[in-house]
């Protein structure tokens, strides 16, 4: 289980952010355009249907009207002119004609049409224009309110034009009304307009924030893996990523470096091999003429004593050879496992019977404990023998006297589990995975006093991956013991 975010997820973010950060700001200044926009028409069109309704009322019936009562017919014909203008127009809530009075700001309505009978103004009502300057100054010319009024009968956007006489004086003005509720909802309608413009611009900037740290991340986390597989041994191995920027000059570069490792890697096991075999050639003769020689009973004491030496000696340098060998073998070559039906329990127990007798001369405990129902299994057994033999011979060349050793086997969730546990000189956190690396040594005081080219556990870790394994080591530390496991699957 992994925590917290990848580099790809940053990345969706990052650009995710970004893009929401503008489309935020681009909605807001739509809103403001758009809200803008929507008043100045308002406004436009206030002030073009109150020019239109005053240059069509007679001026020299106002004041027969004022003078008269709501039963005369020039008040009923200008009622009926005002309400054909709002029926034509169904954003306008009320339009009325008024004119000034003897007192100071107040205005005695002329004639007034409201959807709404009951807020209907009454022929001479009178109306304070002592907080609507607007009004007033629509002798001087058609205007529109810059402001919302309110007043008695609602709050409104007003638009104001001069009736004028023959003489091109004014005589009164004509005011048009629009209700702040029609401008509320249009502006509603514009604020839902921009949210959902909004949130489809929010799902597309995660979309292309994906994208995009997908386009970016891609070659990165390639990189990555190639890193990966750099570090377990996999020289040669290919990003197949072809793009024409500086990532895909990366790519192109480890490409190169990978192919290059690939080739030392090669020639390396080559070297390897050809050197072990070359090797083996006086080594073999040098070991059967020091058996013959320790065979014979002419020999003086002196004499034996400095053959043992050399018998034991060559011993060792040919085990090293069969490392080496090994090793090149499993680098170079296809090889094929051979699988046969292999019982667990004797294998374990002829690897122990193997380890015995160094163990027995360091004083160390030996132990063997089997788990309940350990299956037969298909597995190349000379192969997974060695891999055991190469952790006991570890556990007993890298525990002090009078240690202990436990390998252990038991069945487990998809397969079986081998391990080899001691109380040894430990392995430092940081040399964990190193130690499966080819020619790794965990101190170098350790490789000139216990032997060794550092190849055994690299060769345990490619038989058991060619059995579709995986192996691995545990310890507290130096000093703390270690333990090597691995799984293999069995079916």
């Amino acid at each position: 289980m992994r925590f917290g975010f990848t580099l790809q997820d940053k990345f969706g973010i990052f650009i995710a952010a970004i893009i929401t950060v503008v489309i935020a700001g681009l909605s807001f200044f739509f809103y403001v355009q758009l809200d803008d926009s929507m008043m100045n028409s308002l406004r436009s069109q206030l002030l073009l249907t109150s020019k239109l309704v005053a240059a069509h009322i007679d001026a020299g019936s106002i004041p027969v009207i004022m003078a008269g009562n709501e039963k005369s017919k020039l008040f009923w014909d200008l009622k009926k002119y005002l309400k054909d203008i709002q029926l034509q127009d169904p954003k306008i809530r009320g339009i009325y004609v008024m004119v000034s009075s003897k007192k100071p700001n107040i205005w005695k309505f002329v004639a007034d049409e409201d959807f709404d009978p009951k807020t209907r103004a009454r022929l001479g009502e009178e109306y304070d224009t002592a907080q609507d300057p607007e009004m007033r100054q629509a002798f001087s010319g058609a205007l529109a309110d810059h402001k919302i009024n309110g007043d008695k009968w609602g709050r409104w956007l007003s638009g104001f034009a001069p009736v004028h006489n023959f003489q091109g004086q004014p005589v009164a003005i004509v005011g048009v009304d629009i209700s702040v509720a029609d401008i509320d909802n249009a502006k509603r309608q514009i604020r839902d307009l921009v949210i959902v413009s909004f949130a489809i611009g929010l799902i597309l900037a995660i979309i292309f924030g994906r994208i995009g740290a997908i386009t970016i991340t891609n070659p990165i986390m390639a990189l990555l893996s190639g890193v990966q597989n750099i570090e377990e041994g996999k020289y040669g191995f290919k990003i197949n990523i072809f793009r024409k920027d500086e990532l895909g000059s990366l790519v192109t570069g480890f490409n190169r470096m990978s192919d290059k490792l690939g080739e030392l890697e090669k020639l390396k096991a080559d070297f390897l091999s050809v050197i072990s075999h070359e090797l083996y050639t006086p080594i073999t003769p040098i070991k059967d003429s020091s058996s013959q020689l320790l065979e014979s009973k002419t020999m003086s004491e002196t004499d034996r004593q400095l053959v043992t030496i050399i018998h034991r000696q060559i011993g060792k340098m040919q085990n090293l050879v069969d490392e080496m060998l090994d090793f090149s073998w499993l680098e170079i070559k296809e090889w094929k496992l051979e699988r046969e039906p292999v019982s667990l329990k004797l294998l374990a127990e002829d690897a122990v019977e193997q380890a015995r007798k160094p163990a027995e001369s360091k004083g160390l405990e030996l132990t063997l404990k089997l788990g309940e129902d350990l299956p037969t299994a298909m597995m190349d057994k000379k192969r997974i023998t060695h891999v055991l033999k190469i952790l006991l011979d570890n556990a007993v060349k890298f525990t002090p006297e009078n240690g202990k050793i436990k390998l252990e086997i038991n069945k487990v969730s998809g397969g079986v589990e081998f391990s080899v546990t001691d109380t040894g000189i430990g392995i430092s956190k940081e040399n964990l995975e190193r130690i499966f690396s080819g020619f790794f040594q965990v101190e170098d005081h350790m490789t000139r006093t216990k032997g060794g080219v550092g190849l055994g556990l690299a060769i345990a870790k490619r038989i058991v991956e060619a059995h579709n394994g995986y192996i691995w080591a545990e310890s507290q530390g130096l000093g703390e013991g270690s333990r090597f496991m691995f799984l293999l699957p069995i079916a």
